[in-house]
């Protein structure tokens, strides 16, 4: 027959809880002398010899105010404190302000990834904003690039590299007319709402099926010589220029481009 054995804790000594009690006194008396101190505005290699004059069981650590910048070192300024007590001891959390080449770099950074997101906004802008279409035949083929920015569409073949330009009314959704050299001419999406495929009819009883091509490729290869003033625009306003002057930029730019 087996025995159940009970253990029972001994109780801590008087003299335990009275060491531990006065432990935590002191503890309590450090950190308090802690907060007491005037740490802002010395770097952390100051504050924490200061600190730990006070004890130096204190444990003293570092952290970057800011989020983004998390290397700092011992020489960065403290901006604020944060004093923690437990039954074991103190510690401090000296939080430090970024130097300005950190703050300096992470500005660059951020201006860098912005011009970045700029430069693709603009982009896809330009794409959703200037379509481009092929009519392919057996030996060559006829390219428009349509620019909605400006209601003006350009036409040029593969075999010649002339460049005629109207400007047109109306939508690709319903019909677009212009006059190209003197003929009169339509062009409309195949289906609403699908830019894909694009019909082109002409004065003459001509009706041609076009597929859509990327803009930023036909224009690079058919019309090479052709600045939309749209691009101009775009580019203008990127310029840090009071509007007068941005105006003026523009009308010597368009200028030049077309008494060329």
């Amino acid at each position: 027959m087996s025995k159940i054995v009970t253990v029972v804790p001994r109780p801590e000594r008087p003299h335990t809880i009275g060491q531990k009690n006065k432990r935590t006194k002191q503890y309590k008396k450090e950190a308090v002398a802690v907060k007491k101190m005037s740490l802002k505005t010395k770097s952390f290699t100051e504050a924490k010899s200061s600190i730990q004059g006070i004890s130096s069981s204190i444990v003293v650590t570092s952290k970057s105010n800011d989020n983004e910048i998390t290397e700092v070192s011992d020489t960065e300024i403290v901006s604020d404190v944060r004093v923690t007590q437990t039954n074991n001891g103190v510690s401090v959390e000296l939080y430090l302000e970024p130097s300005d080449s950190a703050q300096k770099t992470l500005a660059d950074k951020k201006a860098s990834e912005q011009k970045s997101k700029d430069l693709e906004a603009a982009k896809n802008k330009y794409k959703e904003n200037v379509k481009a279409y092929e009519v392919r035949f057996n030996d060559y083929a006829i390219e428009y690039l349509i620019d909605k920015n400006t209601s003006t569409i350009y036409e040029t073949t593969t075999d010649y590299n002339s460049i005629s330009q109207s400007k047109f009314t109306g939508s690709m959704d319903e019909n677009i007319s212009f006059n190209l050299d003197g003929l009169e001419m339509t062009a409309f999406n195949h289906y609403v709402g699908n830019d894909s495929v694009a019909i082109f009819n002409d004065s003459s009883g001509n009706s041609n099926k076009s597929s859509e091509m990327n803009p930023e490729t036909t224009k690079s290869t058919y019309f090479k010589s052709l600045n939309l003033p749209s691009e101009n625009i775009s580019i203008v306003n990127k310029l840090k220029l009071p509007l007068k002057f941005k105006t003026s930029v523009f009308l010597f730019h368009w200028y030049y481009v077309c008494s060329d």
